[in-house]
């Protein structure tokens, strides 16, 4: 079992109770369940005021590719956690930039050789070509498979 709640800048808190502790206090007092003990860990680690909801594992995604997109979705959908296609998609965004990086790399330095700068330039605009396409499909997508799919 683990604790979700808003973690107070638009995105989700998981608390995840250490196993040995959640055994170590059903040891202590027999009478309590798991569920009573995870119960009073939210009680004393969820801020106060917070509202928070007690879920089974299955309901936290195992891909943490936009783990940083994820929002606690607190609507009668059996999703306890929902991937917000904004921040994804800016997500996916900073994936492609440091992906263009890196392949610009040692084109950068051999523009800046006299004998190798044409070469360079004419590589640099094929690799602006592609992520200029793949900046549009990221801006189409309209999943987190899609988004995905374009950035890993």
């Amino acid at each position: 079992m683990k604790i979700l709640h808003d973690d107070g800048q638009g995105g989700v808190a998981i608390v995840i109770p250490a196993p040995n502790y959640v055994a170590a206090v059903m040891k202590a007092n027999p009478l309590m369940t798991e569920a009573d003990v995870v119960a009073y860990i939210a009680q004393k680690d969820v801020p106060a005021n917070v509202a928070h909801e007690i879920v089974e594992d299955a309901d936290i995604p195992t891909d943490r590719t936009f783990r940083n997109a994820w929002e606690h979705d607190t609507t009668a959908a059996p999703e306890k956690v929902r991937t917000n296609m904004v921040k994804a998609k800016e997500i996916a965004h900073e994936m492609r930039r440091a992906k263009r990086a890196e392949a610009f790399a040692p084109l950068d330095v051999q523009a800046t050789i006299p004998a190798q700068a044409n070469a360079a330039e004419t590589a640099r605009q094929v690799i602006r070509d592609a992520d200029a396409l793949k900046q549009a499909a990221i801006d189409a997508a309209a999943t987190e498979a899609e988004l995905k799919a374009l950035v890993v």
